[in-house]
């Protein structure tokens, strides 16, 4: 057993455990009532559950810290950044409906632009581009 835990020892993102907890908790905020009493907000790591108990300093040394939980940065940067850029392109129509024409390397007129966005995407039916086609449809 790890040895009392005190009230300095306690900050945002330390894990407890103890007999007044039914699980792991992460610490949310620590506020002290008092001389003698805190008031700690928690939320249990496996259930999610939201606890946020008054205990006197006596109950505070029952608790014993399980370590913190701070951020992992260890990740691959290379995946990190393949997901947010995939990320990215997904969401792009709903805020550039050019998207496609703005991230190509062709510089489109703007007149092109037009037609293609404002004709041809609306009507497809309208256009054909085989010379093929259009032979069988004149006959």
């Amino acid at each position: 057993m790890s040895p009392p835990l005190h009230l300095e020892d306690i900050q945002a993102g330390t894990l407890l455990r103890g007999p007044i907890f039914p699980e792991e908790v992460r610490v949310l905020a620590v506020k002290p009532l008092g001389s003698n009493r805190i008031k700690l907000e928690a939320v249990g790591v496996g259930s999610r559950r939201y606890y946020d108990p008054v205990l006197t300093l006596e109950e505070l040394g029952e608790l014993e810290c399980a370590g913190t939980s701070a951020f992992d940065f260890s990740g691959d940067p290379e995946r990190a950044f393949l997901y947010l850029e995939g990320l990215r392109i997904r969401n792009a129509f709903q805020f550039d409906p050019l998207y496609g024409v703005n991230i190509s390397r062709v510089d489109a007129l703007p007149h092109q632009i037009e037609a293609v966005y404002h004709y041809i995407l609306k009507n497809p039916a309208s256009v054909s581009f085989s010379p093929t086609i259009r032979a069988q449809e004149r006959k």
